[in-house]
């Protein structure tokens, strides 16, 4: 049975707030890097269960070009809330003070719940 995967847009607007996810890419050539092969999704992977913070695939926003293949993606069920310790801590794992990031091909995304909801409207009207 095919395993069902969301957008990162359509989970923010079922859960009605702004959302985080983790991206997996080449640091240097900035292109897409194999997850299956990046030993830092493993290591988030695994903070995340050990920290009991739920998370699950995900996709990127769709660009209208078809859907683009999953690339390892991961959402983090925490709304990007600064006032929020729980996201606070997500950010200081896996981000430097200087807000690089911790692990190598890794990168701590966000979406605001007022872009997926436009963003939908405007997929849902083409």
């Amino acid at each position: 049975m095919p395993k069902l995967i969301l957008h990162i847009d359509e989970i923010a607007c079922e859960r009605q707030h702004d959302v985080i996810f983790v991206e997996f890419h080449n640091d240097v050539t900035c292109y897409q890097l194999d997850y299956r092969t990046n030993p830092s999704r493993t290591k988030i992977i695994d903070w995340l269960r050990d920290n009991r913070i739920p998370h699950w695939e995900c996709s990127s926003i769709p660009t209208g070009f078809g859907c683009p293949r999953y690339r390892g993606e991961i959402y983090i069920d925490v709304a990007y809330d600064r006032e929020d310790p729980l996201y606070l801590k997500i950010e200081s794992f896996l981000e430097n003070p200087d807000g690089t990031m911790r692990f190598d091909g890794a990168w701590l995304r966000g979406y605001t719940l007022e872009s997926c909801v436009t963003w939908n409207k405007i997929m849902a009207a083409n």
